[in-house]
This record gives C-alpha cells, sequence and structure tokens, in this order.
C-alpha cells in the first residue's frame, strides 16, 4: 500500500494572531496540537508548537485537564486527549451529518470506478480543506489518506475543484498562503493556478497529476451547498499507472451523479 506525500498547511494559527487572541483560541490550539501529535504531548512540545511561553502552555494545559478534556500521565508528565473530549467527539459524530451521508456513496463509487473516492470539506477560516470521508480502492495499490489533515487548496483535483468556484476574496485568501511545491515538485506559481481555475471552472471538473498525492491522478467535481455556494469536492485518487485517459469521461459522470445525490440527500 503506497502512502501519499500530502503537505500539512497551516495545521495552528500563526504566533502574533494567538498572541491577540484570548484563552478560549489559546485553548483549542492545545487542542489541535493534541489531535495532530496522535498521541500524548509534553508542555515544551505545546509550547514550541504554538510559540508561547512555558508558563501559558502548562496554564491552558491546566485549565483543559480540569474540564476534562485533557488527561495528564503523573508520572511522565505527558498529556493527552481526555474523556470529555472523547464523549464530545462522539457525541458530534453519531449525529447525521455530511460525511456520514456521504459514506455509501463513496463505497458505490469505489465500486463503480475501482478506485479510491474521497469527500473533501472546505475550511473558510483557513482558507484550506480535509478530507473528511473515504471509501479504499478494491485493489491492492492503492494510497492510504490522511483524514482530517488541514491541506491547501492550490494543489490537486480535490483542493482545485473548491477554489475555482470561491468568490474572489477567498480565492486570494487561499492563493496568499505560503505554500510548499506540490508533491511531485512543480513550484507554487499564481500565474499558472489561475490558468488552472479558469480551466476547471470552464470544464466543472478538476484533473491532476501528482499535485497532492506522487504518482496519482486525481479527479474531482464540487459539492454545493445552499445558494450554489460550494462547501467541498466529491473526488477520485487513481494511481497513474491505472488510469486510462478513455474512461475519464465515465468518472466525471459518476462523480457528478454522487456530488448531486448527496446534496439531494442532505437536503
Amino acid at each position: 500500500m503506497a502512502r501519499p506525500s500530502i503537505e500539512l498547511v497551516h495545521d495552528q494559527p500563526p504566533a502574533s494572531r494567538l498572541d491577540a487572541s484570548g484563552t478560549v483560541a489559546r485553548a483549542l490550539a492545545v487542542l489541535r496540537t493534541i489531535a495532530d501529535a496522535g498521541g500524548e504531548v509534553g508542555v515544551k512540545q505545546v509550547s514550541d508548537a504554538l510559540h508561547l511561553p512555558m508558563s501559558t502552555a502548562h496554564r491552558l494545559l491546566d485549565l483543559l485537564s480540569a474540564e476534562g478534556y485533557v488527561e495528564r500521565d503523573p508520572e511522565r508528565r505527558r498529556y493527552r486527549a481526555g474523556l470529555e473530549w472523547l464523549r464530545v467527539s462522539n457525541r458530534i459524530l453519531s449525529q447525521e451529518n455530511l460525511p456520514r451521508l456521504a459514506v455509501p456513496m463513496l463505497t458505490d463509487l469505489s465500486r463503480e470506478s475501482g478506485e479510491t473516492a474521497l469527500l473533501s470539506l472546505y475550511q473558510p477560516s483557513h482558507a484550506a480543506m480535509i478530507f473528511a470521508a473515504k471509501s479504499d480502492s478494491p485493489h491492492m495499490l492503492r494510497y492510504e489518506i490522511d483524514m482530517y489533515v488541514r491541506l491547501p487548496l492550490v494543489w490537486g483535483a480535490s483542493g482545485l475543484s473548491i477554489l475555482a468556484f470561491l468568490g474572489a476574496r477567498e480565492q486570494q485568501a487561499a492563493i496568499d498562503r505560503p505554500h510548499k511545491p506540490s508533491a511531485s515538485g512543480e513550484a507554487f506559481d499564481e500565474a499558472r493556478l489561475r490558468e488552472k481555475l479558469t480551466e476547471v471552472a470552464s470544464r466543472g471538473y478538476a484533473l491532476t497529476r501528482g499535485e497532492k498525492v506522487a504518482g496519482a491522478v486525481g479527479i474531482a467535481v464540487p459539492v454545493r451547498g445552499s445558494g450554489s455556494t460550494v462547501i467541498g469536492s466529491i473526488g477520485l485518487t487513481i494511481p497513474a499507472a491505472r488510469f486510462v485517459p478513455v474512461h475519464g469521461d465515465v468518472y466525471i459522470a459518476i462523480l457528478k451523479a454522487a456530488a448531486a445525490r448527496l446534496m439531494s440527500r442532505a437536503g
């Protein structure tokens, strides 16, 4: 199973934004740090990640511990997600939401196409996206996709099929972020990006090669909410060796049908 090379983007707010924000924003940033660490963290790790004084990081961890959102291992002086955080998260996940509605449709897409199907959701507050639901390809050769990791909109079919249909201000906010090269080493270039966005907007879908995931072809279409607002995208990730260009029209047709069906179900 191949593992993609995916760029994380702005997993934490800039230090300047945290300096100017209150306790709530800082506490949320601490929770994000713990979540992204995938296990336990120490005070110094939180301090370094958020560019905060050690004393401030310690105080925030103590506040979260008092509410049950964080648990402390007194022997190792490490912190991990607490039971209250798990309780709240599971309550949210148990509700009928878009990723949950998308799962059976993504399963159908994987069955029809033989490839990994993904639902991406747009995060306006960070001018980014996350993969929120997926159905893996039945083939042994497929990509292991990291879920709920904040990713840039400027690379890959999933991001471009969102970015191309945003308003001018939102587009510029995403473009103005600092960007590393694509997974295949292409340097970010705003002029070239705008050419791609014009093509995507004209065609109604995005098709990319090796941008978010090295060695993969991505195809995606936008998912629209109320008032035609773009809220995400549905796409396929296909190993380049298995991609047959003449099948492109079929992929696009089933993706557009899935996007329409999803929003019909979501109401």
